[in-house]
C-alpha cells in the first residue's frame, strides 16, 4: 500500500466513523420521539377530548364551534407538559392528526394552524391511521422537516361502549440537537441538505422563506439543519476540491477552506417514504466536514523525510494510530452517554435491562404478550482462538448488524448482553410470531457466511437462539423471564446448535 492509499483509507475510516455517530444519535432520537408520543397517548382525558372532536368535525367540520372549544380544551391540558419538554428537551412538535389520513386537528406548537390535509406529503401520518400501528422517521411536513415519531390513538366511546380510533398522534424534533451534539464531542461540522424539489413539493411557501431564505444555487438545496453558522456551511458546499480520494464513489473529497484542508463526506439521505421505496429519490444528503489540515501538511512533510530519511511508514504508521485511537476514544465516550456498546454499537446491558422493565409495564397494562429471545454465537471462543481477538471483535460487528437489520418493527430490539451474547425483546408478539423472526435472523447470520473453521457445527459462524413469550402475570419478573429464555437457548445447544427453540 503507498503512502497516499494508507492516508486515504484513514480519512474515510475516520469519516465514516463520524458519519455512524450520527446515525446511532439519529437512532436513539427516533426512539425517544416515539417515547414521548406514547407517554401523550396515554392520557385518557385528553383521547376522550380527541373521541369529541371527532364527532364534532363529522357533525359540522374542522371549523366548527363544537371543535374549536374541544382545540381550546386539548390545548390547554396539553399546554404545561409540552411547555416543560420544549424546555427540557430537543422537542419542537406536537400534532394531533384525525384520520383516515392526514387531517390536522391540533398543533401544539401551531396552534393557530389546523384543517389542513397531508394525506399526499405525510406517510407516517396516513400509514399509521391506516395500520394503527406506530412509525418513526424522517419526514418533511407543511413547516419544517422532522424526526418524528407517530402512534395511533384510541378511546372507549361512552355511549356504544366500544374502543374507537380517532387518528394519531406525532411527537417530532429536527437534526439541530443531533448535529450539535455530535459537533460538541468530536469538533466535526455536519448539516442535512434537502433538495429543492423536496422542499418545494411538502412545505409552505411562507415558511421555506421563513426557514430556509434562498436555495444554494451551486447544488440546487436547502439547508436543512446545520452544526455551524449557515455562512460555514454553504461556504464548505461551495469549497474547491483538492482531490477525490480513492476508492469511495466520491462520497469523500479533501477541499480548501479559509485556508485550511478539510475532508467532506457525504451519505445519501432516505426519508420514511424513501426507506420503503427504494425507487424514489434522495431527499438529499448529510454531510460533515473535519478539519485535517495538520495531518496533511504532515503527510507532505513526511514524504520530503521519506526521501531523506526512509522513514516515512513509521511515521505514516503513528499518524493512523493516534487517531484510530483517538476517534474510538471520543466513541466509546459518546456511546457511554447514550447507553450502546462500545464495541458493537448497538444498546448495551444496562440499556437492555431499563427496556426490559419498560416493556413488561408495558404488557401488563396493555395484557399483551411479550417475547424475548436469547442467543449467542456458536464456540466462539473457539472461534477467537483459531482467528485472533481483532477477527473476533469483527465478527461481534457483523453479526450485532445483521441481528438488527433482521427486525423491521419500529418497537422490536436487539442489545448486546455480553460477550458473544445477544438478546431480542419483541412486545406485542406471541410465539409462533417471534419464532418466525428469529428464525429470520438465524437465517441472515447463515447469509454472512463468516468463515470458522474450528466450528463443530459448520465451515461458517451459526448462532443458537431460545425463544421465550410470556402473557404477564403480577409474580412474574425480568430475571424469571430471562432464565426461562436462557434455559430455551440452553436446549438449542443441546440440539446440536445453529437451531431456534422456543
Amino acid at each position: 500500500m503507498t503512502a497516499k492509499q494508507a492516508l486515504d483509507n484513514s480519512l474515510m475510516k475516520r469519516a465514516e466513523e463520524h458519519m455512524q455517530g450520527i446515525e446511532l444519535a439519529l437512532a436513539m432520537t427516533k426512539r425517544n420521539m416515539l417515547q414521548l408520543a406514547t407517554h401523550f397517548s396515554a392520557d385518557k382525558s385528553l383521547n376522550l377530548l380527541f373521541l369529541e372532536a371527532k364527532k364534532a368535525v363529522e357533525a359540522d367540520g374542522i371549523n366548527s364551534i363544537a371543535a374549536a372549544k374541544i382545540r381550546k380544551m386539548m390545548l390547554a391540558s396539553i399546554k404545561p407538559g409540552w411547555d416543560k419538554m420544549t424546555e427540557e428537551f430537543d422537542v419542537r412538535q406536537l400534532h394531533y392528526h384525525l384520520g383516515p389520513g392526514s387531517l390536522s386537528f391540533l398543533r401544539a406548537h401551531k396552534p393557530s394552524k389546523f384543517g389542513d390535509r397531508m394525506d399526499e406529503i405525510r406517510y407516517t401520518i396516513v400509514d399509521t391511521n391506516a395500520e394503527k400501528k406506530a412509525r418513526t422517521g424522517f419526514e418533511t411536513g407543511r413547516v419544517y422537516s422532522g424526526i418524528r415519531g407517530v402512534v395511533p390513538i384510541f378511546s372507549v366511546d361512552p355511549i356504544i361502549k366500544k374502543e374507537v380510533h380517532m387518528g394519531a398522534l406525532e411527537v417530532g424534533t429536527s437534526y439541530s440537537a443531533i448535529l450539535a451534539n455530535i459537533d460538541k464531542i468530536n469538533k466535526i461540522g455536519s448539516a442535512v441538505l434537502l433538495t429543492k424539489a423536496h422542499v418545494e413539493k411538502n412545505i409552505w411557501p411562507e415558511a421555506i422563506q421563513k426557514s430556509f431564505g434562498r436555495v444554494i444555487a451551486d447544488c440546487d438545496c436547502f439547508i436543512e439543519s446545520s452544526s455551524r453558522s449557515v455562512l460555514e456551511t454553504k461556504n464548505i458546499i461551495m469549497a474547491p476540491v483538492i482531490r477525490d480520494l480513492m476508492g469511495n464513489s466520491h462520497n469523500l473529497k479533501i477541499i480548501e477552506y479559509a485556508d485550511k484542508y478539510y475532508i467532506l463526506y457525504k451519505e445519501p439521505l432516505r426519508d420514511y417514504r424513501g426507506s420503503l421505496n427504494s425507487a424514489l429519490a434522495d431527499a438529499r444528503e448529510t454531510i460533515l466536514w473535519d478539519d485535517v489540515t495538520q495531518e496533511i501538511n504532515k503527510f507532505y512533510s513526511d514524504i520530503k523525510l521519506n526521501i531523506f530519511y526512509g522513514i516515512f511508514g513509521f511515521f505514516l504508521i503513528e499518524i493512523v494510530l493516534f487517531f484510530t485511537l483517538r476517534v474510538e476514544r471520543k466513541f466509546c465516550e459518546m456511546n457511554n452517554l447514550i447507553g450502546m456498546d462500545g464495541l458493537t454499537t448497538i444498546p448495551n446491558r444496562r440499556d437492555f435491562e431499563t427496556t426490559l422493565a419498560n416493556e413488561i409495564n408495558r404488557a401488563k397494562r396493555y395484557k399483551q404478550p411479550l417475547s424475548l429471545v436469547m442467543c449467542d454465537i456458536d464456540y466462539f471462543k473457539l472461534y477467537n482462538d483459531f482467528y485472533g481477538h481483532v477477527e473476533g471483535d469483527e465478527c461481534l460487528r457483523k453479526v450485532a448488524l445483521a441481528l438488527a437489520d433482521s427486525l423491521n418493527r419500529a418497537g422490536d430490539y436487539v442489545a448486546r448482553y455480553g460477550g458473544e451474547e445477544f438478546v431480542f425483546i419483541l412486545p406485542n408478539m406471541t410465539v409462533k410470531q417471534a419464532v418466525e423472526v428469529t428464525e429470520k435472523a438465524r437465517l441472515a447470520m447463515m447469509d454472512l457466511a463468516i468463515e470458522h473453521e474450528d466450528s463443530k457445527v459448520n465451515s461458517i459462524v451459526t448462532m443458537s437462539f431460545g425463544v421465550v413469550s410470556v402473557n404477564l402475570t403480577d409474580g412474574m419478573t425480568a430475571t424469571s423471564i430471562i432464565n426461562s429464555a436462557d434455559e430455551c437457548l440452553y436446549q438449542a445447544k443441546e440440539q446440536g446448535r445453529n437451531c431456534v427453540v422456543s
